[in-house]
């Protein structure tokens, strides 16, 4: 009997345990459904908070975010009459992007005190916008080489920024503008969380010191078509492969930096492709150096000329010393390239601005008749539909990598080009901005001065050039069109495809270009980074040992398009002089003796954007109400369960 008794009670104990689960699940369900039907998530580009040596800039918010009551300021005169009439509570604003080319916008909406957010809907531009410093990367410049340039990118700004996609951008805008419409609860409003450490304002030493950053930073690609001759004089070719925008998921970078990148690998191909051309008979050695990280600081050009002329090696790799495992860097063959050996250097910056037939040669001294000038003109007077000229007095190098190679040896300004499609002010109206894309950038212009610069390395590398040759080498302005397309428009595209087989199966988000180099790392590249790593080594290959096995490995070289292929192209870390790796630690740190500049990009925590109603304050209290109803009602029912089970 005694036994029935404990049985009967554990029975009814397990049955008020289940009753009270099941009444817990029901309200943990119900407070799930009312989730979902009160939130939208939505994904985008937001402005994100960077640092550098001085201090950070961008957008963030606080540890909980902000949530304000949506407002729409579709016109310029939207934002007049918001400005001279600000209402008396936050609001998160909607606007096109082609507002931000309004003078002072931001600084114009923080002030009125109550903007606590803005949502960026897609939009075509009226006027020309770059949030580029008017002297790119040069606060204190002698010219003003960006005239649409509000330097935008290098405020520390007051509320988060958060750019939408055309299909949600449609989708907010008709939200805010209900609430004009209707004008009473409940209304619809935003949550924008963008928290990211470290708090206030900072910069990189500090924040590297707190492990609240990481330092910004990739991978430049150079190649030497052939293995380096030391005793040969030296034809540096450059161009920058990264770019900006203050939105960093939207860095194409479409004329401001990847028409100069292809201009350049179309020239590649115009030469490799050429059965004449044999550049072991050079009298010049060819090295063609593809920069990351150049629109911060010019990170990339800095790190690999620090590298040829400083690099140390602690503890190789192996022995026949072919590379280094502390520091690491898995080839050494940039310690045979000899600074004072170069002859010439050429650099493609803006070669693509839509509907231009001219090209000019930047020099730092007009007066000095170089040979590399002299070249150029000699080359252009022969091409059809382009003019080539030297740009005007006085104008100098405009920004450009060129300038850290003649900071670091002065001897090289009267070596050293610019061509570009600017005399003096860009003629790029979106230099550095989400504009910057597909649209603004022509082939045909691009095509020619890949030509242009086809021409001139083969010219500058022989001292006696064969006339036959250098008339027959000519850019495929098939690939460089294609090349501009993978590069701007559509990374899943066949060119891409079969280098990277891996980009056929990504999603259409992943298939957008992006060139913004984000922070380093050791053990991933990005697509842009691979790509023109790969394709480079492709194009300059010297031997082919044959099929890849069925894992893809290769004996020698690497492979790529199922074929085991060697050349004389590597890799080379593009990060700040200033950095070292912690390996104990494995983290990143600022060297107490540098004063390089540390670009640093802060780190995360969960980040988001979500649309739902928001209802009249005096209704939270009826909601409050109601839901302690709802679990006195569920103790209820278990406490008159529980006692009819123990009659």
């Amino acid at each position: 009997m005694k036994s029935t008794s404990i049985n009967a009670k554990m029975n009814r104990y397990a049955i008020t345990t289940k009753l009270l689960v099941l009444s817990i699940f029901i309200l943990a369900t119900h407070a799930e459904s009312i989730y979902d039907h009160m939130y939208m998530s939505f994904d985008g580009n937001p402005c994100v908070k960077l640092l550098n040596s001085n201090s950070s800039v961008g957008c963030s918010t606080g540890l909980n975010g902000v949530t304000a009551i949506l407002k729409h300021l579709p016109t310029d005169a939207a934002v007049d009459s918001f400005l001279a009439s600000p209402p008396s509570d936050n609001r998160i604003l909607v606007i096109p992007s082609s507002l931000l080319s309004r003078k002072d916008l931001i600084t114009d909406l923080h002030s009125t005190g109550i903007v606590v957010g803005a949502v960026i809907t897609e939009s075509k531009p009226t006027y020309g916008y770059s949030p580029e410093l008017p002297f790119p990367q040069t606060p204190n410049g002698n010219m003003n080489w960006n005239p649409n340039g509000n330097g935008d990118m290098y405020k520390d700004i007051a509320f988060p920024l958060w750019k939408l996609n055309s299909n949600d951008s449609f989708v907010f805008e008709n939200y805010a503008k209900a609430n004009d419409l209707e004008n009473k609860y409940p209304y619809n409003a935003a949550e924008i969380t963008l928290y990211m450490h470290p708090s206030g304002n900072s910069n990189s030493k500090r924040c590297l010191s707190r492990n609240e950053c990481q330092p910004l930073g990739g991978y430049s690609t150079y190649t030497t078509f052939t293995p380096i001759d030391e005793t040969k004089d030296i034809i540096f070719v450059m161009a920058g492969i990264d770019s900006a925008s203050m939105f960093q998921k939207k860095s194409i970078g479409a004329n401001s930096e990847m028409s100069g990148t292809v201009a350049v690998l179309g020239a590649i191909d115009a030469l490799t492709a050429n059965p004449n051309i044999d550049f072991t008979k050079f009298d010049r050695q060819v090295i063609v150096s593809l920069l990351d990280a150049e629109s911060f600081g010019y990170t990339g050009s800095k790190k690999l000329l620090h590298d040829i002329d400083n690099f140390e090696c602690l503890e190789y790799g192996n022995k026949e010393k072919s590379y280094c495992s502390k520091p690491f860097a898995p080839s050494l063959n940039f310690q045979k390239i000899k600074m004072n050996k170069v002859h010439s250097l050429l650099e493609l910056k803006q070669v693509g601005n839509p509907g231009s037939k001219e090209l000019f040669i930047h020099q730092t001294n007009k007066e000095d008749n170089l040979e590399v000038s002299q070249a150029l003109l000699d080359i252009g007077s022969t091409l059809n539909g382009l003019v080539v000229e030297k740009s005007s007095d006085g104008i100098g190098l405009p920004p450009s990598s060129l300038t850290t190679f003649v900071d670091k040896y002065s001897d090289f300004s009267k070596k050293g080009v610019v061509i570009a499609d600017h005399n003096g002010s860009y003629k790029n109206k979106f230099y550095h901005s989400i504009f910057d894309d597909f649209s603004n950038v022509d082939e045909t212009l691009v095509c020619k001065a890949s030509t242009l610069l086809a021409k001139a390395i083969y010219q500058l590398s022989n001292n006696n050039p064969d006339g036959d040759i250098l008339s027959a080498i000519n850019s495929n302005c098939t690939l460089v069109s294609d090349l501009l397309y993978c590069m701007t428009k559509n990374q899943g595209c066949p060119e891409v495809v079969a280098i990277l087989p891996e980009m056929k199966d990504v999603s259409d988000a992943h298939k957008v270009p992006n060139h913004y180099v984000s922070v380093f790392s050791y053990y991933s590249k990005k697509i842009y980074q691979k790509f023109i790593h790969d394709w480079v080594y492709y194009r300059t290959a010297t031997e082919n040992t044959g099929e890849c096995d069925s894992k893809g490995n290769c004996e020698k070289g690497i492979c790529i398009k199922n074929q085991c292929v060697q050349s004389s192209t590597f890799y080379h870390d593009a990060i700040s002089t200033g950095v070292e790796y912690d390996e104990d630690w494995a983290s990143w740190g600022a060297k107490k003796d540098s004063d390089a500049d540390i670009w640093t990009e802060s780190n995360w925590t969960p980040i988001g954007l979500r649309l739902f109603k928001l209802g009249n304050p005096s209704s939270d209290y009826y909601f409050l109400a109601f839901a302690i109803f709802e679990v006195i009602a569920a103790i209820a029912v278990v406490y008159l369960v529980k006692k009819c089970l123990l009659k």
